[in-house]
């Protein structure tokens, strides 16, 4: 909504009823005016409630529930400081002969006050008017909201497959990028080194086609490198394998232009070189059973969006001679990923998402990329299909993590929340796991994780990010009573008032203890390509629905 809009939620109303709910048409963080009028002396209490999802309930709480008085006329007001897709309200008493009205304007904002639960603000003060600063996007800043893009976007295709050490070869990844044009561009490095340490030299260019593996620029020429010198990196906790407190830095920004693609591809490309002066340093890298050129090989000719590689070489091809690198040296069971991720600042509309959990949200890979390729996930295929279905720009970094407890998963989703700059527009939670008990589903441990899960979400909130649970599938090593567990804390989920992506209820086979659909798994717990495409497909609609541009 742009500043002096106004949202009519009860008009007038004379009797105790519930609004229908009111769907926000654009940035839902504002002002809500509550009044109440008649004759002498008048009140009115008004419960108001905020979901992302009504389908999967409504989130109120005791602060939400306000009371109006006065002679004559009233108002109180309520600032509403997240960005949540729909409201309602509800009249609970009302004096005879009285009216009362719900009104939203994003000019509506302003006041101090305490902050519910429900992230509704209640301000006791007159509002502020002037708007709450950010632009309708004609000529103003970006604005973090759902019908905009993300101000700055993760994206990142490979998540944790192992730490390993890497050298003074250079190290070359190429990362597609879904949209061309000027945009700012900085490298997350992540470390399992336990003492603080540096990456020597990390250098940028801007490519047009993936199978290029010196970058060429948009009239044919070989494309110029910018480098940053010297990226510190924290140290990992002695526990960051239990806790997710592994060490990380990021480089410096760097500007580029991106050329359309020439490769059929969505989009253009982002090199990436980077080489220690001297010694070893640790890094993601790949496995025989883990595979990250699985992206290569069999992924990338997937999608037209989201194409990636690595490769390396001994020589200095990121301070000197950048362009001179030349063909991989091929090695499956030494697959180098430096940088584990960008952060992109695009000067043109993205919207940007984020995935944390275990295996069956990063996408397990069986060694046979036909039946499930390493690091294919649903997230991907959303992206894809979100991107051909409406033609807008979007991408889903995975954050997922195998064989990890929600404490890990969550503990990295809580690091990242503390960082400024990780604002994607939602992200997706997997509450619990069952790793989280050895293997074996408890109450005790789902409730905790639930428990952690849910500030998490709120903290999103504050953000600006939208936060969305997934519900956790069967697998194949339940019993009736485990499986119950399962099911109670599913129904936790659905029950928490955040949007729910339910995969339990998209591939149980509803038996007792339930187990995934055969044509959707490979093994009874992870999914296989066909599960993924499944899910994505729903996904893409989830995304739809919640970011609908009305």
């Amino acid at each position: 909504m742009k500043n002096g809009e106004r949202l009519m939620i009860l008009d007038k109303v004379s009797t105790l009823l519930t609004s229908p709910a009111v769907a926000f048409t654009g940035d839902s963080r504002g002002g809500l005016a509550i009044s109440v009028s008649g004759a002498g002396s008048i009140s009115a209490q008004v419960r108001l409630e905020v979901s992302d999802d009504p389908s999967q309930g409504w989130t109120t709480d005791d602060d939400c529930v306000i009371t109006v008085s006065g002679t004559g006329t009233a108002t109180d007001y309520i600032e509403l400081t997240e960005p949540w897709r729909y409201i309602r309200a509800t009249v609970i008493s009302l004096s005879a002969g009285a009216v009362v009205s719900v009104v939203f304007g994003n000019e509506l904002s302003g006041g101090t006050g305490l902050r519910a639960p429900a992230s509704i603000v209640r301000s006791k003060q007159n509002p502020v008017t002037g708007g709450i600063g950010i632009s309708d996007g004609d000529g103003g800043r970006l604005q973090l909201v759902n019908t905009a893009g993300a101000a700055i976007v993760p994206l990142r295709y490979v998540s944790l497959a192992n730490f390993g050490a890497f050298d003074t070869s250079s190290f070359r990844q190429i990362f597609q990028i879904p949209f061309a044009g000027p945009c700012l561009v900085r490298a997350v490095y992540e470390t399992d080194a336990t003492t603080a340490t540096s990456v020597s030299n990390c250098a940028f260019a801007a490519g047009r086609n993936y199978s290029d593996d010196d970058p060429v620029d948009a009239d044919g020429n070989p494309a110029t490198w910018q480098l940053q010198t010297t990226i510190n990196l924290t140290a990992a906790d002695a526990s960051w394998a239990t806790n997710g407190i592994y060490g990380s830095g990021k480089s410096g920004w760097v500007a580029l232009n991106i050329p359309a693609a020439t490769d059929s591809g969505i989009g253009g490309y982002i090199y990436t070189t980077t080489k220690l002066s001297a010694g070893t340093g640790r890094c993601m890298v790949g496995n025989g059973a883990r595979p990250t050129n699985d992206w290569e090989s069999t992924i990338s000719a997937l999608f037209p969006s989201m194409k990636y590689r690595a490769l390396y070489k001994t020589g200095d091809y990121c301070t000197t001679n950048q362009n001179g690198m030349g063909a991989a040296s091929p090695n499956k069971n030494a697959q180098y990923n430096p940088v584990a991720y960008l952060e992109i600042m695009p000067m043109s509309r993205v919207l940007s998402g984020a995935i944390f959990g275990d295996s069956t949200t990063q996408g397990l890979g069986t060694g046979t990329p036909a039946v499930q390729p390493y690091n294919y996930n649903w997230g991907h295929v959303a992206t894809s299909l979100y991107q051909s279905t409406t033609g807008k720009v979007m991408h889903i970094a995975n954050f997922a993590h195998e064989g990890k407890t929600a404490a890990f998963y969550l503990k990295h989703l809580e690091l990242l929340l503390a960082d400024a700059d990780f604002v994607p527009n939602f992200v997706v939670i997997q509450p619990f796991s069952k790793n989280d008990n050895g293997g074996v589903y408890s109450t005790a441990t789902i409730n905790a994780s639930i428990a952690a899960a849910l500030p998490l979400a709120a903290a999103a909130r504050k953000k600006g990010i939208i936060p969305i649970f997934r519900t956790i599938t069967p697998d194949g090593g339940t019993n009736a009573t485990t499986d119950g567990y399962r099911k109670a804390g599913n129904a936790l989920i659905r029950a928490s008032g955040v949007s729910c992506f339910d995969l339990d209820a998209l591939f149980t086979d509803g038996a007792s203890p339930a187990r995934l659909q055969a044509a959707y798994t490979y093994d009874n717990t992870h999914y296989n390509k066909t599960g993924n495409d499944i899910a994505g497909a729903e996904f893409s609609r989830l995304i739809g629905k919640l970011f609908a541009e009305t």
